[in-house]
């Protein structure tokens, strides 16, 4: 019997419960909510909105193409290291207002359930990228997740979760309502171009200019 409390203690001990969210704005539809997230200044964001569209071609958008879309706010470059059906993992590159240009290499997988829910994950797998160029600093913590699910009466319901570490000393309050304002847009764009026809995509030659100040 004492073996198998001692067994079953620390497995309790484990499982704390995950902070809740709190409503921080409802943006014509959009709820956005945050929540702390252990051993980081960051908060984790929430997203949640409903929109006519499939829920199989909401999901091929969220994947994405691999491919690079000037629509994207701050990107600089993006480079497929590899990639499967439903999954894919890329080098990126994007500007950081203020501070210096970051840089990260992320992995996404899909799952999908034909016209009823998808779910297509991402993190960080920076051991598979380049050295880090100068001018860069590279991302410790990104990670997250689309879910999209078929409400019926016409309606899916798309909820984004991300979070996101800038690293090199950039204070959260600072960057907060940025981070905000950019998954919102990321979101909006992700529903805008589900459906669409897709056109070959030309990366700039230039990666924009990099800052002195991390």
């Amino acid at each position: 019997m004492l073996t198998a409390l001692l067994v079953i203690a620390p497995a309790l001990l484990a499982a704390e419960p995950e902070k809740p969210y709190t409503l921080i704005d409802d943006d014509n539809g959009m709820r956005i909510e945050a929540r702390e997230v252990d051993g980081s200044n960051f908060e984790e964001y929430r997203l949640t909105v409903t929109t006519p569209k499939g829920v199989d071609i909401l999901c091929d958008s969220a994947f994405g193409d691999g491919r690079f879309d000037a629509r994207e706010e701050y990107l600089l470059t993006r480079k497929v290291l590899s990639e499967s059906e439903d999954e894919r993992t890329m080098y990126e590159q994007r500007y950081a207002p203020v501070v210096s240009n970051r840089d990260y290499v992320v992995c996404a997988k899909r799952t999908l359930e034909t016209g009823k829910r998808c779910r297509v994950e991402f993190h960080l797998t920076n051991e598979k990228g380049p050295s880090v160029p100068k001018g860069f600093v590279r991302m410790k913590r990104l990670s997250g997740a689309w879910t999209i699910e078929r409400l019926g009466e016409g309606k899916t319901q798309v909820v984004y979760v991300v979070h996101t570490d800038l690293n090199g000393g950039v204070p959260a309050f600072l960057a907060s309502k940025g981070m905000r304002a950019s998954a919102a847009k990321w979101v909006r764009l992700v529903i805008e171009r589900a459906g669409e026809k897709k056109t070959a995509a030309v990366q700039p030659e230039t990666m924009g200019a990099a800052h002195a100040t991390e």
